[in-house]
């Protein structure tokens, strides 16, 4: 198997797109035809010598395997779609490695950016460094990741780790930041160290393992057992949960360690303390677009009549519904800040939980704190439901924003 060495020249200054980094790309070329493979740069097209020194036999390969010697953290793409051979990376690599990647090996002997194996299908991945955020991820716009393959990191990586992944290993040794297995749809995810909120939320089937401690626990998970780490090829005992119990019918597992989660060991299943009066509960509130509420929106207007119909509702499971009193209208308060909203009853919904609608409705209840993810925490707040009474009203969106003095 012959090796095809890529030395970078001193002159990426600004970042490149290199699909063509790929063994796939590479195989039956000539040493002069892969020099004059184009490259990305801004809106312009540019051959690959003139970002880097080029080594390795004039002879075509039918699977040459690639060797960049350098810093390449400015280079995007290098790996994608990939379907067989092997690429060595001796140094740091940018943003979407092996996106896409079906078959072959990447290793990384440094660093890589975010989106690592973005909808990758199949193949090995492995960075003995660090990563950044999105490894495994779907695209945005998409709600399907990884579909196959290994992922492994031996270093911490950033957050939304293997959103929407359907099959798959992703294994990070390290620590990860926030939304670890966000909408996850199948695979496994296992992370070495801790996490630090909101793993798992909108989990519907996976598996997720965390060996360190979950800084912040996402509400919709009921502990059901104890388990000895054995069964999961790993030391101690583990804590097994299963939800995210706000998705309809969720059959995710997610297992946290015992000795570094103590503080979950209490965690009691919502259906059981979330009632807290007659015609009263304490729910866990999500949020988040809908098929409808995002047409609307794309028709540009959010202060129609229709926009408020669609919105300015509660979703409550039938059960819960009954427990209110069956009212038309609900009030969602938390911490001093409430709105009236329509209330309609969804079995799509597990006991003990509400989902409105994103929208002006939603954000007066919702966690405002970002913990620098730039956006407001829509998913696992508790808010206290309670019927509304006759004089109190839906306020339309004018209405709110009047309310808190925004004109």
């Amino acid at each position: 198997m012959d090796t095809i060495t890529l030395i970078p020249k001193n002159n990426i200054d600004m970042p490149i797109e290199a699909d063509v980094i790929s063994p796939d790309v590479f195989a039956n070329k000539t040493l002069d035809e892969i020099k004059s493979l184009l490259v990305w740069q801004g809106n312009t097209r540019v051959p690959l010598s003139e970002f880097f020194e080029i080594k390795g036999e004039n002879v075509p390969s039918k699977e040459p395997t690639i060797v960049i010697d350098g810093d390449v953290s400015k280079v995007k793409y290098i790996g994608s779609k990939m379907s067989s051979g092997k690429i060595i990376i001796n140094g740091n690599v940018g943003l979407q490695l092996g996106s896409e990647m079906e078959g072959g090996e990447i290793v990384v002997n440094g660093n890589a950016d975010s989106w690592v194996g973005s909808e990758m299908k199949g193949g090995k991945i492995h960075v003995k460094g660090n990563a950044g955020d999105y490894i495994g991820n779907a695209y945005r716009g998409d709600w399907r990741g990884m579909k196959g393959g290994t992922i492994i990191i031996e270093g911490n990586a950033g957050n939304n780790i293997g959103g929407g992944a359907l099959k798959g290993e992703i294994i990070i040794k390290g620590n990860v930041g926030q939304f670890c297995g966000i909408n996850l749809r199948g695979g496994k995810i296992v992370i070495g160290g801790g996490a630090e909120r909101n793993v798992g939320a909108e989990m519907i089937k996976g598996e997720i393992i965390i060996c360190g401690t979950i800084d912040k626990f996402h509400p919709g998970f009921e502990l059901v057992e104890e388990v000895d780490g054995k069964e999961l090829g790993l030391d101690g005992t583990f804590l097994k949960f299963t939800g995210d119990n706000s998705m309809k019918k969720p059959k995710g597992v997610l297992y946290a360690s015992k000795e570094h989660n103590k503080h979950l060991i209490g965690l009691e299943s919502r259906t059981e303390n979330y009632i807290i009066g007659k015609n009263k509960i304490e729910a866990v509130f999500n949020s988040g677009s809908t098929i409808v509420q995002g047409a609307i929106i794309k028709g540009g207007d959010k202060f129609t009549k229709e926009y408020i119909e669609v919105c300015a509702v509660c979703h409550i499971h039938p059960d819960d519904y009954n427990i209110l009193g069956q009212p038309q209208k609900v009030r969602i308060s938390r911490k001093g800040y409430g709105v009236v909203v329509r209330a309609l009853p969804d079995d799509d919904l597990q006991r003990g939980n509400v989902f409105i609608p994103r929208s002006i409705w939603a954000n007066v209840v919702a966690d405002p704190y970002t913990e620098g993810s730039g956006s407001p925490n829509y998913k696992g707040c508790k808010v206290i439901v309670e019927p509304a009474s006759d004089d109190e009203k839906i306020l339309s969106a004018e209405e709110i924003l009047e309310s808190y003095g925004v004109k």
